[in-house]
């Protein structure tokens, strides 16, 4: 028998749990108030968790809050890559309605699995497999969402349930209005699958919100991935992903190419690898990236790296090619943003666009918009904070913040991070943050420029924005070959653009070449001076 940890019950007395009374008052809820609704249900399924009640009178109450949940899902995940404590709220209801739903379908499991049927099997306590499985999902993108490390037991009961609905042949169950039900049908082993690709997927590398854009990604390929009954031994497979059953943590879904001993399967995912590189063909020629899978509010070159990333990622195991030193905490203050990399790499003096003004052109003064202004607010006091280094190799650190920071750190920033020779500056990107909670949250740095300089650029063609803005310049040469890098603002970068660049009090006309990175606050790419032969550039 099958035994899944639940909060014990104390029944509180007077909680009405007829079927038709919590129906009608779940239909009143103010739906388009996602906050207040959602805190009114949680209530009501609090009390109702508390009380010992029959299976299939549980799973009838259990699918009324289900129909609550999957009308409150999409705005309560929504947030923005600035988040804010609105936004914050409304992520920790999630995990905390995902949860308590899972619980009271756990109920359901520990109660009924010794129940008879005169026919077949229990259909309230299939369903509560599928959707207790399905809820692990959910609850793991939830903890992801916003970077907390998972609790080891999700993954452990997650292999257990699947494993009971395969041992005892439970179908399939219809969810079509469920939030991430592949073909509108919740499988515990669909899930179960879900949940490894996931994991799988590094998701603490992942920038904000992207990680509910991979899971309906994934949900419309399931017919792509399979699942081997037994791990390949020897080296690594590339698309050939293997899971310890047998591990008690989280560490199971780790891809280590290889295992030793462990009760393990393995995913093979070679046709979901084969059509991420047609997608990203797609994307690359133009298509939109809601027709291969993705949301309306996913943008095209996001939609790329998201699908470059599951590329990485899925094919083999990564490698740690650096050694990291144990930096023994010291303390170190770092800048965010791309306007304070500028201040910062130009002598602490702050972006100023009225000095990129030919008070002679009256073309360029726009009467209803005041430079005065916009050059206060670059003005404004960089971004800086204080972080402790827990250890650093020749690539990155990785850093240490405490709860409560004015700015916390997050996947996509730009930083500035001190070098330690004669009062420079290093500029890097934050790759992964892991969120403790109270305790802080811990975030790995990537340095991106050793000797980045101060410059302005605006664009010459296009309908956008045509002031100057602050961006970094970075000559990299690589044997005989030269790169010109640039770091500006997200929108910034389309494919032969042309640009006007400032630096040293010099001006000129570039070309955009080659997006390298496009983040959050800010894109990188190669370009080419317009008066100079593109020989040096690849």
């Amino acid at each position: 028998m099958m035994l899944l940890s639940v909060p014990r019950q104390d029944a509180i007395p007077g909680v009405d749990t007829r079927t038709a009374t919590l129906r009608a008052a779940l239909d009143t809820l103010p739906y388009a108030d996602a906050v207040g609704a959602t805190q009114q249900v949680l209530e009501r399924l609090r009390d109702i968790n508390h009380q010992i009640l029959p299976g299939g009178h549980r799973y009838e109450l259990m699918q009324a809050f289900s129909e609550a949940y999957a009308r409150l899902h999409e705005g309560l995940r929504a947030g923005t890559a600035e988040g804010g404590p609105v936004v914050e709220q409304r992520h920790r209801l999630l995990a905390e309605f995902t949860e308590q739903l899972l619980n009271g379908y756990k109920y359901i499991i520990n109660s009924s699995q010794d129940e008879k049927q005169r026919w077949g099997k229990p259909k309230h306590l299939v369903g509560a497999i599928n959707y207790s499985a399905h809820l692990i999902l959910l609850l793991l993108a939830a903890r992801y969402q916003e970077y907390l490390p998972t609790d080891e037991r999700l993954w452990h009961e997650a292999i257990q349930i699947s494993q009971f609905a395969a041992d005892t042949g439970y179908p399939a169950s219809p969810a079509a209005d469920f939030p991430f039900a592949p073909e509108g049908r919740l499988n515990a082993t669909g899930s179960m699958t879900l949940a490894a690709l996931l994991r799988l997927a590094d998701p603490y590398h992942l920038p904000p919100n992207a990680i509910w854009e991979l899971l309906q990604y994934l949900c419309g390929h399931m017919t792509e991935i399979s699942q081997r009954s037994e791990a390949p031994e020897g080296e690594a497979v590339a698309g050939v992903l293997p899971l310890c059953i047998s591990c008690d943590s989280d560490r199971a879904v780790r891809h280590q190419g290889k295992l030793h001993g462990e009760i393990a399967i393995a995913l093979d995912v070679v046709e979901l690898l084969h059509s991420i590189q047609e997608d990203i063909g797609r994307l690359d020629a133009s298509l939109p990236p809601a027709r291969i899978g993705f949301s309306r509010n996913l943008g095209r070159r996001d939609a790329v790296q998201l699908l470059n990333h599951l590329l990485k990622q899925y094919r083999l195991p990564p490698e740690r090619r650096l050694v990291r030193v144990d930096a023994h905490e010291e303390t170190i203050e770092i800048g965010i943003g791309l306007e304070t990399a500028f201040t910062l790499h130009n002598g602490g003096v702050p972006f100023n666009p009225m000095e990129y003004i030919d008070l002679q052109d009256e073309e360029e003064i726009d009467i209803g918009y005041p430079l005065e202004t916009l050059s206060a607010c670059y003005r404004s006091k960089p971004k800086q904070i204080r972080c402790s280094c827990l250890n650093r190799s020749a690539g990155g650190m990785a850093l240490h913040q405490a709860a409560g920071a004015e700015f916390p750190l997050k996947v996509g920033q730009l930083v500035v991070l001190p070098s330690g020779k004669n009062g420079g500056w290093l500029t890097g990107a934050v790759r992964w943050v892991v969120n403790h909670g109270d305790e802080g949250r811990e975030a790995g740095i990537q340095y991106v420029a050793r000797d980045a300089r101060p410059a302005a650029v605006r664009p010459l063609t296009g309908d956008v924005e045509t002031r100057f803005l602050p961006a970094l310049t970075l000559r990299l040469q690589q044997g005989e070959s030269i790169y010109r890098i640039l770091f500006g603002t997200r929108g910034l970068f389309h494919k032969d653009r042309l640009l006007e660049l400032e630096e040293n009090d010099e001006r000129r006309q570039i070309r955009c070449i080659r997006l390298l990175e496009s983040n959050t606050n800010f894109e990188r790419f190669i370009y080419e001076p317009v008066d100079e032969a593109p020989a040096d550039q690849q």
